[in-house]
């Protein structure tokens, strides 16, 4: 186990709850709070939805969810009546994934398991794979991107966070301050990482303010 992945997972083992309530609809007064209000969660909530109507537009029934997190894509899809497995290696973020389906009684829905991307190893494949906020915590972005296409039959959509602009240099100096590694990417950065692919894909990268969204569909 490497140093890096390490330090993410001690950030995500204690951030769950804080991580969580990006996506709650409170709007809040402090100076920080209004700012992620009004920026951070605008972007969220936007890659979320081409997310989702992605999925919908491809016709999924299977979706493997990589780095679920608090299971906020997990809850939506179990809503929609697909089969849903997610992984994630903390713990304390699957908790709360739990507790929100069972609260919405979709448990039956839904396969949740505490592991890394690294150590899935299943002959399975689903008709997408998403991995939303995974990337910026990859330190082999390329491997994990060809195990991803590799594990699905139709669809894979990633989220990659822009390298350039004010939020980026503001989201550095805040992870480098809660000593979590973070990786970020240009346009050219994915291109590159889609023409390293030895699967045929045909690609399409969308400009989510902060983000950018990868959207990669399996050639039959």
């Amino acid at each position: 186990m490497s140093k890096n992945y390490s330090q993410v997972k001690d950030f995500f083992s204690g951030y769950a709850g804080k991580w969580d309530s990006l996506y709650g609809k409170k709007n809040r007064k402090d100076p920080f709070s209004m700012f992620a209000d009004n920026v951070l969660r605008r972007v969220i909530k936007i890659r979320f939805a081409k997310t989702v109507k992605i999925i919908q537009e491809n016709s999924c029934k299977s979706i493997l969810d990589v780095g679920c997190g608090s299971g906020r894509y997990v809850l939506e899809f179990a809503r929609e009546g697909l089969d849903v497995h997610g992984i994630d290696f903390a713990k304390p973020m699957l908790v709360i994934a739990e507790e929100s389906l069972k609260t919405l009684a979709l448990s039956h829905r839904v396969k949740l398991q505490q592991l890394s991307w690294q150590d899935f190893d299943r002959d399975e494949k689903y008709d997408a794979v998403i991995a939303i906020g995974f990337f910026d915590y990859q330190e082999d972005p390329s491997a994990a991107l060809a195990k991803m296409v590799k594990t699905s039959n139709k669809v894979v959509v990633a989220s990659f966070p822009k390298s350039t602009g004010i939020l980026a240099i503001q989201r550095r100096i805040r992870y480098r301050i809660r000593n979590c590694p973070l990786w970020m990417y240009s346009h050219s950065d994915i291109e590159d990482l889609v023409a390293n692919l030895t699967y045929p894909v045909i690609h399409q990268i969308l400009k989510l303010g902060r983000d950018y969204l990868l959207v990669l569909k399996i050639k039959d």
